[in-house]
């Protein structure tokens, strides 16, 4: 069997204007709590990769799931020239060229209970999905502090990964 051209999501890369209010978020609140890696870069090559001129500083912390591979990572970058910066966030429904960040959510209905408490926009409460290839599922979507979309699904967290094997890559869902 030979390799397949691209590996799955290794990690999704945003671009914040404050990093201790998403490592909240994505660290607290959804549980990406492992550090895979932290750093402040001065670096040419690396601003020129994610679209910052110069040699500006870029405080960078790249979140994991406790024990899980380095894989379906979140990696937080803010730049200092965007620290704290005021900009239009997107709100409401997704809009044509907009990404959602996708997760399995063990208990769903404990995780949005928790977000009706804090100032998370709940795009679309806890809904039935039936899809034609499944049983059905619990979902939301949601919008972080910065604007970007998340869906949230109920399944057994270890789901995400039980089909992976080496060199197979089957779908979960």
């Amino acid at each position: 069997m030979s390799q397949p051209p691209i590996s799955p999501m290794v990690r999704t890369a945003l671009m914040v204007s404050n990093l201790e209010r998403m490592n909240a978020f994505y660290g607290d609140t959804l549980g990406l709590s492992d550090v895979y890696f932290e750093a402040v870069t001065q670096s040419v090559d690396m601003n020129r990769l994610i679209g910052i001129p110069g040699d500006e500083p870029v405080r960078v912390l790249i979140l994991k799931q406790p024990g899980g591979p380095n894989m379906g990572m979140v990696g937080l970058f803010e730049a200092s020239s965007n620290r704290n910066k005021v900009f239009q966030k997107r709100t409401g429904r997704l809009q044509v060229g907009e990404a959602a960040l996708v997760f399995y959510v063990q208990d769903l209905s404990r995780l949005e209970q928790r977000l009706q408490r804090s100032d998370i926009e709940i795009v679309c409460p806890a809904t039935f999905l039936k899809l034609s290839h499944n049983s059905g599922q619990q979902e939301m979507t949601i919008r972080d502090p910065e604007g970007n979309c998340v869906n949230l699904i109920e399944r057994p967290v270890d789901q995400a990964l039980k089909h992976v094997a080496v060199g197979q890559i089957k779908p979960v869902f």
